[in-house]
């Protein structure tokens, strides 16, 4: 009697744990509007992956970059070997860079992004790599 009980228990637990994928997936799945589509919470994509060198070569300590337009506020810096790369978070659209460090001219960029924000799901970015050389102050 205690074997068919714990067999059952195990047959109940199963049908529970399938009872759920089933759920799960179907809420991850999107429908035709917007009551059917599950809105997940989305990380926010790579917009800009910049790798900046000193003029002369070699990384650059202090990197600051300011963004605006699409996407507003600063990229996250961090020196690597050969360069500083930094890494701005955001959608598609067209971003105003300004590139500066202590002791090198502070450069401006536009760069444009491509991405898509579907109606149900996440949104996608095409991450731009983008090479940039500060030069120091004075090297004119």
């Amino acid at each position: 009697m205690a074997r068919r009980v714990a067999w059952r228990e195990r047959g109940l637990r199963g049908l529970a744990l399938l009872a759920l994928a089933g759920g799960a997936a179907s809420l991850a799945s999107c429908g035709l509007n917007d009551e059917e589509c599950l809105h997940l919470p989305c990380p926010m994509p790579q917009a800009i992956e910049l790798r900046v060198t000193a003029a002369g070569g070699g990384a650059v300590e202090g990197v600051v970059v300011k963004t605006s337009g699409a996407t507003s506020g600063t990229g996250f810096c961090r020196p690597e070997g050969t360069a500083t790369t930094c890494m701005v978070p955001g959608y598609g659209g067209v971003y105003e860079l300004e590139v500066s460090a202590t002791g090198f001219e502070t450069q401006k960029r536009s760069v444009r992004v491509t991405g898509t924000m579907p109606e149900c799901g996440c949104p996608t970015t095409a991450t731009v790599d983008l090479e940039l050389a500060l030069t120091p102050i004075g090297a004119h």
